[in-house]
């Protein structure tokens, strides 16, 4: 007679028992609620500030209150609130750097040298901004351009002067740390820069009625240095002569400048009428004149 052998019961193994702790182990996790971030909130709605959570202090219902849907209560006055320095947040500055990538791109980069060409215009206004995402110095050059740029349009608008002349500030400052060490990566950005911080002179010049020789002194000494950090980073540049985006502004300039009377597509703008030996030494002034515009 043979006895057939009976396993022993393992709850572990069982698949009542395996379930069993399954079940044990997700109540343990529903039993765990979320932690919450406790950040104080010193200026938002009585609630927030007690349970010490960020408020969003929206008026008059802050977010928290609306979604609980219980009384908002601000108990705090609003001078006291106003009367404390505000320091910009880094979204604020965010904002403002936007702003201006904005209207540098649609707008200020239209104005700059060449832009009547559809392919320089795509040079200052999408080149340019991806090469000051690599750049920092090309990239507060193009802020500073746009806020001088938006000054202008906005002569009202309190604030944007100040922010220029921070950006510019910045761009000379950490160019003169990257000059240094140019390379055939940066060479292109350091030539843009370069343009930018020139034509930025030049601009300023209109907010001064009155110029000084400190002031002319001082536009000088920027021009040159610019203008041999350009000479410098466009002979890098001639190693990489295809992907380089400052040959599309170089190739739109004939250097030298044409002097022959060539009038080209600008003929129209000469007399046609025979004259005397007078007439005949102010035609050639005006051929001179026409050729310049013509090149």
């Amino acid at each position: 007679m043979t006895s057939s052998a009976i396993p022993e019961s393992n709850p572990s193994s069982s698949p009542r028992g395996h379930s069993q702790s399954e079940r044990d182990s997700s109540n343990r996790k529903k039993r765990k609620g979320p932690r919450l971030a406790h950040r104080k909130s010193r200026t938002g709605c009585q609630r927030c500030r007690a349970r010490r959570v960020k408020c969003d202090e929206a008026r008059p219902v802050c977010r928290d209150c609306h979604r609980h849907g219980i009384p908002c209560v601000y108990d705090r006055p609003a001078e006291e609130i106003q009367s404390r320095p505000l320091q910009p947040s880094s979204s604020d500055l965010s904002n403002i750097e936007l702003r201006l990538l904005h209207h540098f791109t649609l707008f200020a980069s239209a104005t700059l040298p060449g832009a009547q060409l559809k392919r320089v215009k795509d040079c200052w206004s999408i080149d340019v901004p991806r090469l000051a995402f690599g750049y920092k110095p090309l990239l507060h050059a193009v802020f500073a351009i746009s806020a001088l740029h938006l000054s202008k349009a906005n002569p009202d608008e309190a604030g944007l002067l100040d922010i220029h002349c921070n950006f510019l500030e910045q761009a000379l400052r950490e160019h003169r740390l990257c000059i240094g060490g140019i390379t055939t990566q940066t060479a292109d950005a350091v030539c843009f820069t370069s343009i930018l911080l020139q034509v930025d002179v030049f601009a300023t010049l209109q907010n001064h009625t009155v110029v000084s020789s400190e002031h002319v002194s001082e536009w000088m000494r920027l021009l040159r240095g610019s203008v041999a950090v350009f000479d410098a980073a466009l002979e890098i540049a001639r190693h990489d002569t295809h992907s380089a985006s400052i040959w599309c502004i170089i190739d739109t300039f004939p250097i030298p400048l044409r002097t022959s009377s060539d009038a080209g597509a600008f003929s129209f703008l000469l007399p046609t009428a025979p004259g005397d030996e007078d007439n005949d030494t102010a035609l050639e002034a005006y051929r001179g004149a026409v050729a310049h515009i013509n090149a």
